[in-house]
């Protein structure tokens, strides 16, 4: 089921502890897309109109980045993406055991060890490959979130597919505007396309929007990348998308 890919992981609160200079409020991480469980998310009391992103490269944006592996978990498929370096990663290879998650957690002070442990687990569960998170930009106890499932996927027709999946978001979680999933193109070696859709909604009484980006592979697997951040922040972000998604490779 496609809805896999919309409820996300059930990633607990990453908790940051103190930093040099004093401590600072714990930004709470949470879940890409709205969670399965009931009653479903409120529907958005006004439809936004969400801008396309273009498949255009920005050098300027993708400078400071990290060479980051989504390696499919289930299968056999790993894609590369050029990843804020800012930005604090988790990959199933760090938590593939326990010797790789000290690893991490040794690069990684500002999470507590509780919650490092907590999400290596919900992320487990959940088929995760890669979750990143953007705790500069953290605003009253949402930070801006990146995570990449991967589902399986019809090897033709993917197209009717994709729509159909659209469809069934936009009716399950009552969004104001309906989800529209379009091809995305970019140029260059090794570059992989796939469908780019975006979406606003609420959860908690917070406004939030969605950018969500699924890369079919020959094989029946698809990649499916799914950001969000605070409605107000769209702005901040889109170049920061358009970079990410653009640098998707099939090699490193």
């Amino acid at each position: 089921m496609f809805r896999r890919l919309c409820s996300g992981v059930t990633v607990a609160l990453l908790v940051l502890t103190a930093c040099a200079g004093g401590a600072s409020t714990a930004p709470t991480v949470a879940p890409s897309t709205p969670p399965p469980a009931t009653p479903a998310p409120t529907p958005l009391v006004t439809p936004v109109a969400t801008a396309t992103l273009e498949p255009t490269p920005i050098p300027s944006v993708a400078a400071d980045t990290i060479t980051t592996s989504i390696a499919d978990v289930a299968g056999s498929d790993e894609l590369f993406a050029e990843v804020p370096a800012r930005w604090i990663t988790i990959t199933a290879r760090d938590i593939a055991n326990e010797s790789s998650l000290a690893t991490w957690r040794a690069a990684h002070p500002e999470v507590s060890a509780d919650s490092a442990t907590t999400v290596a687990d919900d992320m487990s569960t959940g088929g995760v490959s890669l979750f990143a998170f953007d705790a500069e930009n953290a605003v009253n106890g949402f930070t801006p979130n990146l995570n990449v499932t991967w589902v399986d996927a019809p090897v033709s027709g993917i197209e009717a597919w994709v729509a159909g999946q659209a469809a069934s978001i936009t009716k399950e979680y009552g969004l104001a505007s309906a989800l529209v999933y379009k091809p995305w193109t970019p140029d260059g070696p090794g570059a992989v396309g796939g469908f780019v859709g975006a979406y606003r909604y609420t959860m908690k009484g917070s406004a939030l929007a969605g950018s969500q980006m699924i890369v079919p592979m020959p094989d029946g697997r698809a990649a499916v990348l799914t950001f969000t951040c605070r409605d107000n922040q769209t702005d901040l972000f889109s170049p920061v998308l358009e970079a990410l998604f653009t640098s998707l490779s099939a090699r490193s």
